[in-house]
């Protein structure tokens, strides 16, 4: 059985390793709370001035490649981390992709190495690109971007869609789907524009063109919003991990104490047996 100052030592250890989890736990809170509110800030104007000018441009009545599918094949990004206590959130992710694949003659974009493995056991194609780096969001949904478009554009696939965790709240995450391609989803809305009697539009550019840029732009701004998606998740998912090791903790620094008091308990039994022993010894000696 360890001793009194082993079972004192593992204790200061637990206390320190409570503290320092803690510490990390509400480091977790802050950036979820913080990284949340720049999403809110960068995200709510853009779209809804997007919207507004889609409905606009709804008013030519010129059609688009990127409004409708070109073939059966399905192209499926799947937003996935690199770290550890991501794993159960990456199999989620995992799982959805391949329920929206199914039998399609499609592909896979995986975002980090670990969660590859799983889509690869499907026999669909599957391009990696690198785990999602806080300081190249942007860059890196851009290069998404480029690659998915150009498979559209040259009809290696018909509709792309894209799963990744939605934190709904710092306790709970949600895996989801989008739509991207087709871009129907830009027309969402019913409430269009409307041109009265003697009103004109006039657009000087090729709305065709116009378009093509503002589609794209559009990917570019839901992938990067989505990465946003993603780091919000694995904060919440690391503090999960962090309550989780906590109650460990609480529950081992309980055990340590029942385990310190047992051993000092029995630290005093032994000193009173070796005292009362000395006394009877003591008293048989003067006999």
């Amino acid at each position: 059985m360890p001793t009194k100052t082993k079972i004192k030592e593992d204790m200061e250890f637990n206390i320190t390793m409570t503290k320092l989890l803690e510490a990390l736990k509400g480091i977790a809170a802050a950036q979820f709370q913080t990284l949340k509110n720049k999403k809110k800030e960068k995200f709510e104007k853009f779209d809804r001035n997007f919207a507004n000018f889609f409905r606009l441009i709804n008013l030519t009545r010129i059609g688009h490649p990127a409004l409708k599918s070109v073939n059966d094949k399905t192209g499926v990004i799947a937003v996935m981390s690199e770290l550890g206590f991501m794993g159960t959130l990456n199999s989620k992710i995992g799982n959805m992709s391949l329920e929206i694949m199914g039998n399609s003659d499609g592909e896979f974009i995986v975002t980090g190495k670990k969660g590859a493995a799983k889509l690869k056991v499907s026999g669909k194609k599957v391009t990696i690109f690198p785990g999602i780096r806080e300081n190249k969001r942007y860059e890196q949904a851009v290069a998404i971007k480029d690659y998915v478009v150009k498979l559209f554009d040259e009809q290696k696939i018909g509709k792309l869609d894209l799963v990744y965790a939605n934190p709904i709240s710092f306790t709970s995450q949600k895996v989801e789907s989008f739509t991207l391609l087709p871009a129907t989803e830009l027309f969402r809305d019913k409430e269009k524009y409307v041109l009265y009697d003697k009103q004109e539009l006039c657009i000087e550019s090729d709305v065709a063109s116009i378009m093509k840029y503002l589609v794209e732009i559009w990917i570019t701004t839901k992938l990067y919003e989505t990465f946003f998606d993603s780091k919000l998740s694995e904060y919440a998912a690391q503090s999960v991990q962090l309550e989780g090791s906590l109650q460990y903790l609480e529950e081992e620094g309980k055990r340590l104490r029942l385990k310190y008091n047992k051993a000092r308990q029995e630290e005093v039994d032994s000193a009173m047996r070796e005292v009362f022993s000395a006394i009877l010894g003591a008293s048989g000696g003067k006999k």
